[in-house]
């Protein structure tokens, strides 16, 4: 847990706790409880929904607008394109049939 009372300057999120801004920047655990309990509340199964999800999702939806995997790789700071193709993009023809698509998603 983070003590120390850091600048704002430059920060786009901050932590919270318990409902109240912090002065500790967002981690990667903050946004996993975060989404979890937003999917929970939602009514999804939050077991299902991780920051993992949200790359995975973006690299699927760019993938399907048909953006460049260079450009993919870039956006998720991925260095072997492989590992994107591989695990991150989810298999189009599910996609293209997704009833989301319909909504924007």
């Amino acid at each position: 847990m983070c003590t120390q009372v850091h600048d704002r300057a430059g920060q786009l999120f901050l932590g919270f706790h318990h409902e109240r801004i912090g002065t500790c920047p967002f981690t990667g655990s903050g946004l996993a409880r975060m989404l979890k309990e937003r999917a929970s509340a939602a009514g999804f199964p939050s077991e299902r929904v991780s920051g993992h999800s949200l790359r995975a999702g973006h690299a699927t939806i760019a993938a399907l607008a048909g953006v460049g995997l260079d450009r993919i790789a870039a956006q998720t700071r991925h260095t072997r394109i492989s590992t994107l193709v591989e695990h991150y993009i989810r298999p189009l023809e599910a996609m293209q049939v997704t009833s989301s698509r319909d909504l924007g998603l």
